[in-house]
């Protein structure tokens, strides 16, 4: 779904006309705020199993897939992998490789206080004799690597969950703007163009010849969500749901997340 379309889904799920208490930007406020609640939940699953985690593996890779990127080789300070080289788009790691003296290990993510107790027990002290174990601890300047007393760190890679897009509403235009060739546009009530009419959520892309619409209203500039399609309805109902405990309904709001749950 584009933006307009979440948006209505939304109003669906609210059972809202175009009421002007309601507008799309507080709508999108909501599917922001259920969109980052959706990727929390979902990162945790990696971590924690929950009540559907036997189905959590490929279900993450299906609705978090499109979100998870690697980073190019992170050159080492010491034992540590800079934050100040991390992508500027990092939010979650997902797994972390690290290199020692031109090999490479998967590094396993533990805190300080684990770390104590790891590193007296005989069975489980960091290592890269094999078996090789190789831990790491997250602090505000980045990744401390803990390999053991041999060899130089080099450098490390790691897979992560990126910053999902910021969605956007976009700005309002009626027949009296005029756009520009290539620009892509989306209906939010029903609009003429170049002799086609277009229902809400349809885009529009402009042409040359034909720089304004003949009726109704569109919206550019906007930004869609960049998760998955099978995800769109969960977060339209969730977002549905976040609106109406805040502003409506509580009772209305439980319904909807119980519906939530089947999705």
């Amino acid at each position: 779904m584009n933006i307009v379309e979440l948006i209505e889904k939304v109003r669906h799920w609210r059972d809202l006309s175009h009421s002007p208490r309601v507008t799309p930007q507080s709508i999108v406020e909501d599917i922001r705020s259920t969109i980052n609640n959706i990727i929390k939940d979902r990162y945790d699953n990696f971590k924690i199993g929950k009540s559907y985690s036997f189905q959590s593996t490929q279900n993450l890779r299906d609705q978090l897939g499109d979100l998870v990127k690697q980073t190019s080789a992170i050159v080492a300070a010491g034992n540590l992998l800079p934050k100040t080289l991390f992508p500027a788009d990092y939010r979650h790691i997902v797994s972390t490789s690290i290199r020692v003296d031109g090999k490479d290990y998967w590094a396993v993510p533990t805190t300080y206080d684990e770390l104590r107790t790891l590193e007296v027990d005989p069975f489980s002290q960091p290592t890269i004799e094999i078996p090789a174990q190789v831990y790491y601890t997250e602090q505000d300047l980045g990744l401390v690597v803990h390999w053991g007393t041999e060899g130089v760190l080099q450098s490390g890679y790691f897979y992560y969950i990126k910053h999902p897009a910021q969605v956007n509403y976009g700005t309002e235009y009626d027949s009296t703007h005029t756009f520009v060739v290539g620009n892509i546009v989306i209906a939010i009530e029903i609009t003429v163009y170049n002799g086609v009419t277009y229902q809400i959520g349809q885009e529009i892309t402009i042409v040359a010849g034909f720089l304004t619409i003949t009726s109704g209203t569109v919206v550019i500039g906007y930004t869609n969500t960049d998760l998955p399609l099978l995800l769109h309805e969960e977060i339209a109902l969730s977002a549905a749901q976040l609106g109406i405990n805040i502003t409506e309904n509580y009772n209305k709001g439980t319904i909807l997340e119980r519906q939530n749950e089947k999705v």
